[in-house]
């Protein structure tokens, strides 16, 4: 958005604030014109509102104790676009009545507002309201405050889109390493996992056994009961399995109606006991929808030279052979 275009923006913004809160003295309006984040300083010495219930008593306080209208005039205004989503408004004005602070009456007040837009309109991020003396406000290092203000601004926005970046990264690392429909790993983050735990395997000679998992009647339930009915029984089975594998063995989904399980460190009994388990639980589980399902296992062992696809190979080879077999049963090569 053109700097013209905000600075416009923020002029009329700024001249709202100060219809409504100086001559109208409108609690509810005024309010609306904060953002829920706002805070800031206002001319008293306690005036300090670190959050928007305190910014909220300020302004009440103070319409509360004057609630006439003041008649302004500005004596200086300046509007500085930092961003086309972010503005500072340094203003001082001349005011009548004079205002009363601390027993003193001040014919002029200085605002200073942070101003952050969206697709709602601008809305005000932090207020300072101060009480000057006869001490001009261009004697004051009003450059150097104004400076000190945009960097703060930058700073707030750098640290805004670099939390932002943030959540962008972890949730595209998220999409490409969990299956969206059971949370489980995806096939690209198993194929990671398993070519770190062979070379491991190959390296140190420890144990490493791999189980396939295919839900016997899973296509079947897609065809002749829809997407619904087996996208659910895929979630639930996932639940099941999370909740009976072993905390050292790690979980995926391989595609379509299939599972793996990773069992790191441990022989091919170790496996063959994992599986045995969870046939049991399965056996004795109702699932929405579908009822109670079976499933086929196809169990192998690490030989030493193997590479992450003959392992996977001979474990797909011994799934086979178990819904050759008439499914729900586990064989192993």
């Amino acid at each position: 958005m053109p700097s013209k275009k905000v600075s416009e923006q923020l002029h009329a913004a700024f001249i709202s604030f100060l219809e409504t809160f100086f001559v109208e003295r409108d609690y509810e309006n005024t309010m609306g014109l904060f953002r829920s984040s706002a805070h800031g300083f206002g001319a008293g010495l306690e005036e300090t509102g670190r959050t928007y219930k305190d910014i909220e008593k300020l302004i009440a306080g103070d319409i509360s104790r004057e609630p006439e209208p003041f008649k302004y005039e500005i004596i200086t205004l300046d509007i500085s676009v930092i961003t086309d989503q972010a503005g500072l408004v340094l203003c001082e004005l001349k005011n009548e009545p004079a205002y009363q602070e601390e027993g003193k009456k001040q014919n002029t007040i200085r605002i200073s507002l942070v101003w952050t837009g969206s697709e709602e309109g601008w809305f005000i991020e932090q207020i300072h309201i101060s009480l000057p003396a006869v001490v001009p406000l261009t004697n004051e290092g009003s450059e150097d405050k104004k400076m000190a203000e945009q960097n703060r601004i930058l700073q707030h926005l750098v640290d805004q889109k670099t939390s932002q970046l943030n959540r962008a990264v972890d949730y595209i690392s998220k999409m490409v390493t969990i299956d969206n429909l059971t949370g489980l790993y995806n096939p690209l983050k198993i194929d990671e996992i398993l070519e770190r735990e062979v070379q491991r395997s190959q390296r140190y000679e420890n144990n490493l056994t791999l189980i396939l998992i295919d839900l016997d009647n899973g296509k079947s339930i897609y065809e002749e009961q829809g997407h619904l009915a087996g996208d659910r029984l895929l979630k639930d089975f996932a639940e099941l399995l999370t909740e009976r594998v072993r905390k050292t063995d790690i979980l995926g989904r391989w595609g379509g109606e299939q599972f793996i399980i990773i069992c790191q460190e441990s022989g091919l009994e170790e496996a063959k006991t994992v599986v045995e388990h969870l046939r049991s639980n399965l056996a004795e589980r109702a699932f929405d929808f579908v009822g109670v399902q079976t499933a086929s296992f196809g169990i192998t062992e690490f030989r030493k030279k193997d590479t992450s696809e003959s392992i996977i190979s001979r474990a797909g080879s011994a799934l086979q052979k178990a819904r050759e077999n008439g499914g729900n049963r586990a064989e192993w090569v």
